[in-house]
């Protein structure tokens, strides 16, 4: 047998022989033995990559959560007012609260009135939106969710070509099957 090419026809004649471990290869129209679904695997891999076990959303998820869970401790300060006011609830000292006051103030103004948590909010900000330097976080999410609707609908698309492959590998499968049948019977 000569398998065929683009140009020419293939030769009638005996098929290449199969080697152990080849027991799952189909013969193609060139005359050799290939396995239809290496290609399809191979694209599924290449979207998932190593981490097979996570979808594309939970692996968004936890870009975020790393992004938040590194968020630095001046942003705890509300939390500190409320647990503050509950372990003295009892007594006000009004030392105590203008120091209270002063270094809430230094939080959030700086000790010169130009730092603090308003910097770190605008800080925060720019890491959301972005600046004109530098892309932020929120249009840096919206690519991803554009990239996971793209990656969606790409799954989707492939998930139909895999179940055409299947239809056509088990067609392939049951001519290979008929072929062998009609050959033992001409050759008894």
């Amino acid at each position: 047998m000569v398998g065929a090419t683009a140009e020419e026809d293939g030769i009638s004649g005996l098929v290449p022989t199969p080697f152990k471990g080849q027991q799952d290869l189909y013969l193609q129209g060139d005359g050799t033995w290939s396995d239809p679904a290496a290609d399809v695997r191979a694209d599924l891999t290449r979207l998932k990559g190593s981490d097979t076990s996570s979808t594309i959303r939970q692996i968004a998820a936890d870009e975020v959560a790393k992004v938040v869970n590194n968020a630095p401790e001046s942003f705890d300060t509300l939390k500190e007012i409320a647990e503050w006011i509950t372990e003295h609830d009892e007594t006000i000292d009004i030392v105590e609260v203008t120091t209270d006051v002063t270094a809430l103030n230094n939080a959030v103004f700086g000790p010169d009135g130009n730092g603090g948590l308003v910097v770190d909010v605008q800080n925060i900000e720019d890491i959301l939106n972005g600046t004109p330097r530098k892309e932020g976080l929120i249009p840096i999410v919206n690519n991803l969710r554009s990239n996971y609707n793209t990656l969606n609908s790409n799954v989707e698309t492939l998930t139909g070509r895999v179940d055409t492959l299947e239809t056509t590998v088990d067609d392939i499968d049951d001519r290979l099957k008929w072929q062998d049948l009609v050959y033992d019977n001409e050759n008894p």
